[in-house]
This record gives C-alpha cells, structure tokens and sequence, in this order.
C-alpha cells in the first residue's frame, strides 16, 4: 500500500494539466453562467463538480482493482461514449436553462435540474470520462487486484490531479458581469454539442 501511493501521486502531477484541459471547459460554464452573491455560492459550482469526480474516481478505483482485467474491452468504451452523452445533455440543458428561463421547456426542466446538482452530475460523468490520464492510473490499478489499493491509488491520484483545478474557485468572481455569464452561457452550448459528438463516436468505434 505505501508504495503505491507516491506512485499515484507523481501520476496525478504529471498528468494534470492533461485532466485541467479535460475539465476546464465543462467546469468552467458552472462558475461562469450564474450570479452569485456569497462567497459560499461563488464556490459550491466547483466543490460540486469536484466531489462528483470524487466519487466515480474511487468507485472507478476499486472496481478497476477488483476485476483487475477490464482494461481494453467494449465495456471500457461503452461507458465512456454513454458517460460523454449524457454530459452533453447535461451542459446543453443546463445552458437553455441559464440563458433562456423564459422558455417553457427551461421553466419546466429547470426544477429537476436543481435537485441533481448539475455540477455533481458533472463532475461524476466526467470522472467516469476514460481521459488517457485515467487510463494511465487505471492500467496501474488492473494489476494489483485488490479494490482497497484502487480506491486509495485512485484517491491519491485524485487529489494530485485536483491541484491544477483549484485555480478555478476564482472564476466565480467574474459572473458578477453579464457578458461574462453569456459566454458561460454559450460556452456550456458549445461544449455540451461537442462532447454528443465525441460520445457518438466512442460508441460507434
């Protein structure tokens, strides 16, 4: 066990800014899109999205450490392509939802929405996202055949990769501008029709 865990987290530093890529353009739409008055409120976008990855990394962790073989097979891709479908819902609905609550879909949709906290959803879908980061850690866990050394390596491999992400808390200090929550607006628009792209295409390979 202790030997794996400097392992993990030298993986998580050295990956990182592939996972701040990988995220920056689903999380940042949650800190940008709505105005927020709290200091509490600015942040609970990113601590959401980030207890959501949280989640599916160690229930990711130990399952990969358990079965100790599902690197490389249908169900590895099917879980992604379904993962990046459902986070392209998630981030187009939750952009009609900001930017037009006129609408009678978004009026109607807007309730369930804020009871699925979408930036947990988020965050949980994209943990579950198979980025080369996390296939890298993933492959490492295959070995050890044990779901409690997934789980912590994976913990591990959270926190470190976490690091980079932090930067964004400030984010949520610039919604305060309408033009600022337009293009958190859009943006969620944008990346919600390219990740239905992606998923259609992991599925379909």
């Amino acid at each position: 066990m202790i030997e794996i865990l400097p392992r993990a987290l030298f993986l998580g530093l050295s990956t990182g800014i592939f996972c701040l890529g990988t995220c920056a353009p689903v999380m940042a739409p949650f800190m940008l899109s709505e105005e927020r008055s709290a200091y509490s409120e600015k942040v609970k976008p990113f601590l959401l999205f980030t207890a959501g990855r949280f989640l599916a990394y160690v229930l990711i962790g130990a399952l990969a450490g358990w079965t100790g073989g599902l690197a490389g097979n249908a169900l590895t891709r099917n879980l992604a392509g379904i993962s990046l479908l459902l986070l392209a819902m998630l981030m187009v609905i939750y952009g009609l939802t900001t930017g037009f609550p006129q609408l009678r879909f978004c009026r109607m949709i807007s309730p369930y929405l804020g009871r699925i906290r979408a930036p947990f959803a988020a965050g949980i879908l994209m943990g579950v996202n198979l980025c080369p980061p996390f296939l890298i850690a993933a492959a490492d866990v295959f070995v050890m055949g044990s779901a409690f050394n997934g789980a912590a390596f994976f913990m591990v491999f959270f926190a470190a990769t976490t690091v980079f992400l932090v930067p964004f808390i400030f984010l949520g200090y610039l919604s305060y501008l309408p033009a600022v929550r337009a293009v958190g607006r859009l943006s969620s628009l944008i990346v919600g029709a390219i990740y239905f792209f992606i998923g259609l295409n992991s599925l379909a390979s």
